[in-house]
């Protein structure tokens, strides 16, 4: 009799075995679940219009990190362009904002003249400031909600209690007022300031779209130059460094999305306001130099003998680099005459850029 009572209970048991692990309905495997995006209370035009104002802004205040007058005026130009293509008809539902904004878009684009026509660095300087604060004022008024933006002051941008402003896509400090080649502080000062305030309207639990119009392209994924020499980025920066116009310094992150190395600026001529020379590195790609531009600035009337120290330099950087000199290249220099060559690896050129001084540039860039 136990024996059968012990079957049983033996029985029933596989009996619940089976219904718990065999025929009961497991659940569907979703996976797991995917995080909603960020939705903006913007059109994609809108925002990528805005961005792209953005990045010219952070361009421009690189060029005077770099003291570079030309590029100065070149992007003030463009912020200003692009900031007349953002759509700003859209926030006119909110009687309110649109206004607001059109009043700050004024303001900045004010600024920008000041900035784009001849005039001395001081006084552009002056301009970014009012620029930054135009630009701060109308990005909190309108709540753009694409990127974390920082804003961040120098304590002694225009004397010891005269502070600037800047913003910056990244909360690391590249000051735009003392720079990399002050009179007194030469680079020194570069890294002085810090946090003033962030903007951020990007939603806290959701990560922000993309809008970045690069993101995947074709150049984002290269890892070679097609010139040779600029994938050794150590070898060409000492090479370079033996040319006389002064030391590259290290290859690093520029803080707006490139990489760069450049001299301090090597001063030439007679007078007070000397001539002078300079190397840049630059790149998008921390991987290989994209351009090299050696840039003369003529502060001087003898530009005669600025130009033939220019084209002397060219001369010297493509022995340096162990490269072919092009005489059509070194004849435009001395010439003073923009010039474009396109060679099966890389371009060179020799480019005019004019505002209150006369820039020149030699440029060689991979392709």
């Amino acid at each position: 009799m136990k024996k059968w009572i012990v079957l049983l209970a033996l029985a029933i048991i596989g009996v619940l075995t089976w219904y718990f692990f065999v025929t009961r309905k497991k659940p569907k495997d979703e996976g797991p679940k995917q995080q909603p995006l960020a939705v903006s209370k913007h059109s994609d035009s809108f925002n990528v219009a805005v961005n792209k104002a953005l990045d010219s802004y952070y361009a421009l205040t690189k060029d005077f990190v770099n003291w570079d007058s030309a590029a100065i005026a070149l992007h003030a130009g463009e912020v200003k362009t692009n900031l007349d293509a953002v759509n700003f008809d859209e926030l006119k539902k909110d009687t309110l904002i649109h206004p607001t904004a059109i009043t700050y878009v004024d303001a900045s684009k004010s600024e920008l003249e000041t900035i784009i026509q001849p005039g001395d660095l001081t006084t552009k300087r002056h301009a970014l400031n009012n620029l930054t604060e135009n630009l701060y004022n109308l990005l909190r008024t309108i709540q753009y909600d694409r990127s974390k933006i920082y804003l961040q002051e120098c304590p002694m941008a225009f004397g010891d209690d005269a502070p600037g402003l800047w913003l910056n896509n990244t909360d690391a400090v590249r000051n735009p007022y003392l720079g990399l080649h002050d009179p007194k502080y030469k680079d020194a000062m570069v890294e002085c300031g810090g946090p003033k305030d962030t903007l951020n309207f990007m939603s806290s639990n959701t990560e922000a779209l993309s809008i970045n119009p690069m993101a995947n392209t074709e150049s984002g994924n290269e890892t070679k130059a097609r010139l040779e020499v600029f994938n050794n980025i150590d070898n060409t920066r000492q090479k370079l460094s033996t040319v006389g116009i002064g030391n590259l310094g290290i290859w690093k992150d520029d803080e707006i999305g490139g990489y760069m190395s450049i001299t301090p600026y090597y001063e030439f001529g007679a007078g007070n306001l000397k001539n002078n020379l300079a190397y840049y590195l630059e790149s998008d790609n921390k991987n290989f130099i994209r351009s090299l531009k050696l840039v003369l600035n003529i502060n001087n009337g003898d530009k005669k003998s600025a130009l033939s120290k220019f084209t002397e330099t060219i001369s010297k950087t493509y022995k340096a680099l162990d490269l072919p000199e092009a005489i059509e290249i070194k004849n435009a220099a001395q010439n003073g005459k923009a010039l474009t060559i396109d060679k099966p690896n890389h371009i060179e050129r020799i480019e005019l850029e004019k505002s209150k001084i006369e820039t020149w540039k030699f440029i060689l860039e991979t392709k």
